[in-house]
């Protein structure tokens, strides 16, 4: 229950409480993994706990730390996928790359935007990855191992005309163009009372023509 004002949620509590068998177990502190952190002027939203337990099944050796989620000077693209009578398409299929991104994902949905770009790249090559596209996805789970508690953090307004709006987007112009259907990837984050509330990256509807209009379609 959320509202500014006790009195509303009590009398809320009251009602179910006479129709239904429960209690009240006091503030949110977990929720799927994701921790809720409160002080008396911000609220903060991390998966420290549930990365560490990814860290410790991927990753159980120390490496050293890595403060971007991915490689700038790799590009993952399809011309990368392996021969299906490669060695290296033999070596993927014993590693769990789906469940790594599967989990990546989950990650980057709830509670870290700072990872949308990187991880929306590696689902794209769920089908057939490559080696360079496992260790790209181990590259993030380092950043995020460096990172534990980074998440969303908000401030505390006392009435509604404290909250500020603000909105970035941003697009990248055909950055598969060599190996795929040239279409953009448009990327976006809302941020509100100083945190983020919104974000995506994700391929465009249709394929631009120049920089400029998939600015536009962005």
């Amino acid at each position: 229950l959320f509202s500014p004002h006790p009195d509303a949620i009590q009398e809320v509590q009251g009602l179910l409480m006479s129709e239904f068998a429960m209690k009240d177990l006091g503030d949110l502190h977990t929720y799927l993994g994701l921790h809720i952190d409160r002080t008396p002027e911000h609220l903060t939203f991390h998966l420290g706990p549930y990365i560490e337990k990814l860290v410790a099944q991927f990753i159980p050796d120390l490496t050293p730390p890595v403060m971007t989620p991915a490689d700038t000077n790799i590009h993952l693209s399809r011309l990368m996928e392996p021969a299906p009578d490669s060695e290296e398409f033999q070596f993927m299929q014993t590693v769990p790359y789906g469940s790594l991104v599967g989990s990546l994902s989950y990650i980057a949905v709830v509670a870290r935007p700072d990872i949308a770009r990187a991880v929306h790249a590696l689902q794209r090559a769920q089908q057939n990855p490559s080696r360079t596209h496992w260790q790209a996805a181990l590259r993030v789970l380092h950043y995020l191992r460096c990172t534990p508690t980074l998440g969303p953090r908000y401030h505390r307004v006392k009435t509604i005309a404290d909250l500020q709006l603000s909105v970035y987007i941003d697009a990248s112009f055909a950055p598969d163009w060599k190996d795929s259907d040239g279409i953009s990837v448009t990327g976006y984050v809302i941020f509100l009372a100083g945190g983020p509330i919104a974000w995506t990256s994700h391929k465009q509807k249709h394929v631009a023509g120049s920089t400029c209009e998939s600015e536009f379609i962005a």
